[in-house]
């Protein structure tokens, strides 16, 4: 499905090829552990970082994590999850227990255990859960407010809000 949307997208501009060309590479099984960032480097700007996606790599080695990074306590962990639908949900204390990793955790979480998404669209689980590594690895760490905590805690109110029958 990714492949025949990436398809139209190249055919519609010059910048669309380069960009569909990009998440081809970059988020398509390769069969290696690193990406090669030299041939990706010079057609588009790169906003992330060889330790990220090597970060996203190391997570993904073995067996995939219950709730897609490794955490610090898994009752925790779990009780924290059993309140994801809530608005006095504790995003600090996610970010703590998901070792700073709260948006791919967040996203892993509710688009595959709370709706069910990802199974229902076919989406691969390990190029999930790489992109969402590489998006949270987007966000400067040092802001203190626009930072993937902030992120994270956007989506889990999206989740509460499209989880009314009427808003």
């Amino acid at each position: 499905m990714l492949t025949r949307e990436l398809s139209h997208f190249s055919e519609t501009s010059k910048s669309g090829n380069q960009v569909a060309e990009w998440v081809s590479n970059t988020y398509f099984e390769r069969g290696e552990d690193e990406l090669d960032l030299e041939k990706t480097k010079n057609r588009i700007p790169m906003i992330v970082t060889k330790r990220i996606i090597n970060q996203a790599s190391q997570a993904l080695k073995g067996n995939l994590p219950k709730y897609g990074v490794e955490v610090e306590c898994e009752e925790a962990m779990a009780q924290l999850v059993s309140e994801i639908s809530i608005w006095n949900f504790d995003m600090f204390k996610f970010a703590r227990i998901t070792k700073d990793h709260p948006l791919v955790a967040l996203s892993y979480v509710v688009l595959s255990q709370e709706r069910d998404m990802l199974r229902q669209f076919s989406v691969d689980i390990p190029t999930f859960i790489k992109y969402m590594f590489v998006i949270e690895g987007s966000y400067h760490k040092t802001n203190p407010y626009h930072n993937a905590t902030h992120g994270a805690d956007v989506m889990q109110s999206c989740h509460v809000l499209l989880g009314y029958p009427v808003v």
